[in-house]
């Protein structure tokens, strides 16, 4: 069994998500809620390293996170209309 990371290598926050969400959503309200401590740290400082499924997959992403989330956005939207 082997694992593949399918991300762009980029380490991303919830601040990070929340504003892409923002961008392609104006006038949405998008909170970050507190959530209560855990007993053991969870938080990533490194991010996913995507470079074995370029090199065994040819994997490269087509979107950064803004566009991601657009594009997504852009989608849900088209789905709503059928």
């Amino acid at each position: 069994s082997r694992a593949f990371n399918l991300g762009t290598g980029a380490l991303t926050t919830q601040e990070d998500l929340a504003s892409a969400i923002r961008q392609a959503c104006p006038g949405a309200r998008v909170e970050i809620a507190q959530a209560p401590p855990r007993p053991e740290p969870t938080r990533r400082e490194q991010p996913l390293d995507p470079s074995r499924s370029r090199e065994e997959l040819g994997y490269t992403p087509k979107f950064d996170l803004a566009q991601g989330v657009a594009d997504f956005v852009k989608e849900l939207r088209q789905a709503q209309k059928t």
